[in-house]
């Protein structure tokens, strides 16, 4: 999603205190659904293979910037960016970006968890069954019942996907009129006179 060009500039995926909020004020809000909100990094390195390269370049960044893991960090989505890496079994490794800090890098003993690895690097979620949890080691996985939460000035997301659709309407719309123009000017040039 975030490198998809889908959401407005401005917009973000909810971080954990966020959904806790929606979620309590909110009845049924994500009911029967599950929210990807981060990564929790709980040791450098994962014995799970796919997991070991992300998990040891996260670990890597964090401490370029002093933040140790201790006994493991919640990392929002909102301070990582996707980088390509062929020695990745995804394809890609998130790294931390500039909006990385202390302040937003977190304990996960800040938070009450109903799952939990102990060790490598894991999304942290809350689940269909309303509980949170990061035990999945799946990095890449998703389903139907998935969704993640964006916060953005836009009021909802229709509005988002109205604005995202009118982009691709317009320039698929330029496109069709330079081909128009290309193939009128091929017409013409046919002509015997």
């Amino acid at each position: 999603m975030l490198n998809s060009g889908i959401l407005p500039s401005d917009a973000r995926i909810s971080d954990r205190g966020e959904l806790e909020i929606a979620v309590t004020k909110a009845n049924g809000f994500l009911r029967g659904l599950y929210t990807d909100f981060g990564l929790v990094l709980f040791t450098e390195g994962d014995p799970y293979t796919p997991n070991d390269l992300p998990a040891k370049l996260l670990a890597k960044d964090l401490r370029k910037r002093g933040i140790k893991i201790g006994s493991g960090k919640l990392i929002p989505f909102g301070v990582l960016s996707l980088e390509e890496n062929g020695n990745s079994a995804y394809g890609g490794v998130f790294r931390l970006n500039e909006k990385v800090s202390k302040d937003n890098v977190l304990d996960l003993a800040n938070f009450n968890w109903d799952s939990l690895k102990n060790e490598g690097l894991a999304c942290a979620d809350f689940g269909r069954n309303e509980n949170w949890g990061s035990d999945d080691r799946d990095l890449g996985i998703s389903s139907g019942y998935g969704r993640v939460v964006v916060v953005s000035g836009e009021a909802t997301s229709q509005k988002i996907l109205s604005r995202y659709s009118g982009n691709y309407q317009a320039e698929r719309d330029k496109k069709f009129a330079e081909a128009e123009k290309e193939y009128q000017e091929r017409i013409a040039s046919l002509r015997v006179k």
